[in-house]
This record gives structure tokens, sequence and C-alpha cells, in this order.
């Protein structure tokens, strides 16, 4: 939250309005939403911790040459 009010501030000293920001904080979002007007909700986890809880592959014999 520190950057982005930094990031406006520095537009405002410039006198340029920005109509989005980027932003490289959060990682592996699973689910991003806004709750009301400057208030978002995001939900991430690691995308090691979600492959450790799928099944194993499901093996075949293969026959034939």
């Amino acid at each position: 939250m520190h950057s982005l009010r930094h990031q406006e501030k520095k537009n405002a000293n410039l006198g340029t309005n920005s109509n989005f920001t980027v932003c490289l904080r959060y990682d592996c979002i699973l689910f991003q939403d806004f709750v009301e007007d400057n208030e978002m909700v995001i939900v991430e986890q690691p995308w090691m911790s979600i492959l450790e809880d799928l099944p194993d592959a499901l093996s075949r014999r293969v026959y034939g040459t």
C-alpha cells in the first residue's frame, strides 16, 4: 500500500493523471475482486502448494511396439 501512495504522490507532482497502476507485489493470485470503492481483496497461494494437493498422475500400460 505504501508504494501505491508513493506513486500517487509522484504522479501528482508530475501533473499527470494515471488511470491504472501496475503492482508487482502479488504473485500466484487465485482470486481478486473489488469489495467497495478503493477496497480490493486478493487471495494468493504458492503454486507448489497447489501442486502438492493434486492427485498422482494416471499411469497406463502401453501394449505393442
